[in-house]
């Protein structure tokens, strides 16, 4: 119950950012080369402790990278959108889960905006 809580508060301040300030039309277009991005950095995986199965993955760099260059808004829009995980396309996700996933990391982008 907790879990669903915290994301959905997480999420609600996600919209907030969105709605405070929501990106221009050509941001927007822009989110064609960004989703798609943040998809592809979040499914790569890098293996740091392969014995007892300790991964990382390249999304908190783009993250970063989106940040620098565009507004807070976009990113937090375009992360929501394009982060994806394993766990989510296996089925092995809740929707707590993703949704906690997923908006920490477009708060954590839009601080960094």
């Amino acid at each position: 119950m907790l879990s669903r809580v915290v994301a959905g508060v997480l999420l609600a301040a996600c919209v907030a950012v969105v709605a405070f300030e929501p990106p221009s039309s050509d941001v927007l277009l822009s989110g064609l080369l960004w989703v798609p991005l943040f998809a592809a950095a979040t499914m790569t995986r890098i293996s740091l402790l392969p014995q007892l199965e300790v991964t990382a993955t390249l999304s908190s760099i783009v993250i970063v990278a989106a940040a620098l260059l565009l507004p807070a808004s976009a990113v937090v829009l375009f992360a929501l959108v394009g982060l994806l995980s394993r766990e989510e396309l296996n089925g092995r996700a809740t929707l707590a889960m993703a949704l906690f996933n997923r908006s920490q990391m477009a708060l954590a982008g839009a601080l960094v905006a």
